[in-house]
């Protein structure tokens, strides 16, 4: 069998029907479905149970565990893989209705060259690329980019993204033999890790795909903007968060910024020498003076917004000067944005003396932000 189509759930029983009928339109039926359901709740197994007994030209596997974290279902689901090769397909997004076709199409030009397989591209639903602009670790879903190449590329993952522009979540199908030997990290109590872990890892060893064009998984489009789901997950996973800086800082990324942003949200829980030794760094010294200067500029920025909120109702009946201070208010927003989003994002249900005070709590070491 060529193909092994790998997709962990958690609770999509509804969704994942649409993956279901986009499988049985496909043109070649050289795959296995796998489905590893990572403790579900809803009715995602009857409607497995239902498709296996029905039939659908081809073999459905279902695997069930306890919720562990997506990662943890995929790990799982590569032991057991029967396809010589791996395609990751998320519960909530479908196939092209070529999709195999060109997989084992694509397969069949690098039969013999030494690399681990081969990528197409995910697209919204208007055939747009979907792509990632990167605002320091945060990550804005967009869509209309274009891949920085002609017909295809080889190229290790650290190099699609950073020589080749292939930001963000693309359709990889690569041998199950190399699936196994790059697991995802499993670390006791944590549920989430990025997936660039283990592209990375692969490419710390040069393993290398052939990048195309081809589109193969169609995503649901959501204008997720600054991702707060992503800032709780991290949180919640400090031990996979940092060795994904790790390994970026070690294939040359410039991570100044991830590593500010972990000792942000990280230092009042692990403390300063545990944090330390998760980023493999010799101290936070360093680190704990940029986040008091980032602090200090988000106060001064509120303070200035309070003197301009003063000013615009002092203007009241003066249009001009109105528009003016408005226009001042949006360039200290979004410098705000920029130096601290959740101080941004309190500015939504708190007053701006209220958020003032909980940044000179943080500055001082009094309180925790809360999670937005």
């Amino acid at each position: 069998m060529t193909l092994t189509i790998l997709t962990p759930v958690y609770n999509r029983g509804e969704e994942i029907k649409k993956l279901f009928e986009s499988l049985k339109r496909q043109s070649v039926f050289d795959f296995e479905w796998l489905i590893v359901d990572d403790g579900s709740t809803d009715n995602l197994s009857e409607n497995v149970e239902r498709w296996q007994e029905t039939g659908s030209g081809f073999p459905i596997e279902y695997l069930y565990k306890e919720n562990d974290g997506k990662h943890t279902a995929v790990n799982l689901g590569v032991s057991r893989a029967q396809g010589e090769y791996i395609l990751i397909c998320d519960s909530d997004d479908y196939l092209t209705d070529n999709a195999v076709e060109t997989v084992i199409s694509r397969l069949d030009e690098i039969s013999g060259q030494n690399l681990a397989g081969i990528s197409g591209q995910r697209i919204n639903e208007k055939g747009e690329f979907l792509i990632w602009q990167k605002t320091e670790f945060r990550e804005v879903k967009t869509c209309g980019g274009n891949p920085l190449f002609d017909d295809y590329v080889d190229a290790d993952p650290y190099e699609a993204v950073h020589k080749y522009g292939m930001w963000g979540d693309k359709a990889e199908v690569i041998k199950t033999s190399v699936m196994k030997k790059y697991p995802f990290p499993e670390y006791k109590g944590e549920k989430f890790i990025s997936e660039g872990v283990v592209f990375n890892e692969m490419a710390k060893d040069g393993q290398k795909l052939r990048w195309y064009k081809d589109p193969l998984i169609v995503c649901e489009y959501r204008e997720d903007g600054l991702t707060r789901n992503l800032v709780n997950h991290l949180v919640n996973s400090p031990k996979g968060w940092a060795r994904d800086i790790v390994l970026r800082r070690e294939l040359g990324d410039d991570v100044r910024g991830d590593l500010k942003e972990y000792y942000k949200y990280m230092y009042k829980t692990l403390g300063d020498d545990k944090t330390a030794q998760y980023l493999e760094i010799d101290d936070c010294v360093e680190l704990k003076g940029i986040l008091k200067e980032d602090i200090n500029q988000s106060i001064r920025s509120m303070e200035i917004l309070k003197v301009l909120v003063i000013k615009a109702n002092e203007a009241k009946g003066d249009a001009a000067f109105t528009s003016q201070i408005e226009e001042l208010k949006n360039q200290v927003l979004y410098s705000l944005m920029n130096q601290n989003y959740e101080y941004y994002k309190m500015l939504d249900n708190h007053t701006l003396d209220e958020v003032i005070g909980f940044a000179k709590d943080e500055l001082s070491g009094m309180v925790k932000i809360p999670h937005i």
